[in-house]
């Protein structure tokens, strides 16, 4: 992109904007052959402008802008490889390497640049690198995907947030032109506020209180319509249907272990029949010699 590099800079020059994930942006100079001759004698010279910006995140995209508010697009050309007799081939494309004139412009800021990061957006002036407009998006979340677009003919920066929302801000002034949400199920609404009692609702429905004092709950008791009772019954219904499955649980659990009962009852008299055998297999050959086997 052809900027001011420095805050002391009359002309432009090429430039490359490095952004961060700490939310710096560094402005490196880049010194090019002003033609294709050159190019095979003359290195190409990068160096740092010394020129930081910061912002609160990781920097997203950045875009710059005239005067006037116009986008300012990157020079190129289209380049064809003429070895190749393919006339399909993808066009490839490069930079032009623009040859600006040492003379002195007029004074005064002639660029903005637009930096967005995951929480932000600043506009700054250039070459001063004043900060016109500065934008915090969100707080809560971040931002997914930022973009400088062209809506209306008027460029805005278009931002989509991890939350769902979708913000169009005006350039380079940063005005919310758009705040929506994506992906609810349904509109948040406020919660309404209660109606104001009556003043003769207020006046007449204290009286019978004030006079015989309240009624005792254990008195009596309000029993709404049929509905209710139906429901208790269904309710009723459905507890003693869980007391009947549960008691059935119980029995085969009872089966179950009176099965294991009698199985441990068998296992015991086999271990003392095989106890009664072995003692009197020792008691036989106790007493008895090694060569009277």
């Amino acid at each position: 992109m052809e900027s001011f590099a420095r805050k002391n800079d009359s002309t432009v020059s090429p430039c490359l904007f490095v952004g961060t994930s700490l939310g710096m942006v560094l402005l490196i100079s880049l010194n090019l052959p002003s033609s294709d001759e050159q190019r095979f004698t003359e290195p190409v010279m990068v160096l740092p402008s010394g020129t930081l910006l910061s912002l609160k995140g990781a920097v997203l995209t950045f875009s710059c802008m005239d005067r006037t508010g116009s986008l300012m697009q990157p020079p190129y050309e289209v380049w064809r490889d003429p070895n190749n007799a393919d006339e399909n081939e993808k066009t490839w494309k490069r930079k032009l390497v623009m040859n600006y004139s040492s003379a002195t412009q007029e004074t005064g800021d002639h660029q903005y640049a637009i930096i967005c990061s995951e929480k932000q957006a600043k506009v700054f002036s250039l070459p001063s690198q004043t900060c016109l407009y500065v934008h915090n998006i969100t707080e809560a979340s971040f931002i997914l995907q930022a973009e400088v677009v062209v809506m209306c003919n008027s460029a805005c920066l278009a931002c989509f947030c991890a939350n769902g929302h979708i913000m169009i801000m005006s350039l380079p002034s940063l005005r919310p032109m758009l705040d929506d949400m994506l992906g609810d199920l349904f509109t948040p609404i406020e919660t309404p506020e209660a109606q104001n009692r009556g003043f003769l609702k207020g006046l007449f429905g204290g009286i019978g209180e004030a006079t015989a004092g309240k009624a005792s709950r254990s008195l009596a008791q309000h029993i709404p319509g049929p509905g209710s009772i139906e429901g208790m019954k269904g309710a009723a219904g459905g507890v003693m249907g869980e007391l009947t499955r549960a008691r059935i649980a119980l029995d085969e659990r009872g089966q179950r272990l009176g099965e294991l009962e009698e199985k441990t009852a068998g296992m015991m008299t086999s271990a003392e029949a095989f106890s009664k055998h072995a003692h009197e297999l020792m008691l036989k050959y106790k007493d008895k010699k090694w060569y009277q086997f």
